[in-house]
């Protein structure tokens, strides 16, 4: 079979079998109003800086410039947590990362 043929619906999922996972939906991308958090209020004039920082344990390392939680970030700022993740409120992200048997993703965040 050659890189450019198709794969039928069978292979598929006999490929993806070999990883023993459980299918997983994607998430739903749009923020659910009854649930979002209030970002500010109105009388509030002094807002804190943060600092973030992501770890990211995995099984095999990538490579330094190929770490992003962009939208772990951007999370953060529509569930309320973060005002917003321009300069004015937080510092660039720290992305550290180690090998490990489990993949989890940690973030960190102190208020300067």
């Amino acid at each position: 079979m050659s890189r450019y043929d198709t794969w039928t619906p069978e292979q598929v999922a006999k490929h993806l079998a070999r990883f023993h996972r459980a299918p997983v939906s994607a998430p739903d991308a749009q923020p659910n109003e009854q649930s979002s958090v209030p970002r500010s209020s109105q009388g509030q004039s002094v807002h804190p800086r943060y600092r973030v920082k992501v770890h990211s344990r995995r099984r095999r390392l990538a490579d330094p410039d190929g770490i992003d939680a962009k939208s772990a970030i951007d999370g953060l700022c529509c569930g309320g947590i973060l005002e917003d993740d321009s300069a004015e409120y937080c510092d660039a992200p720290e992305y550290t990362q180690e090998k490990c048997l489990y993949e989890e993703t940690i973030i960190e965040l102190w208020e300067i």
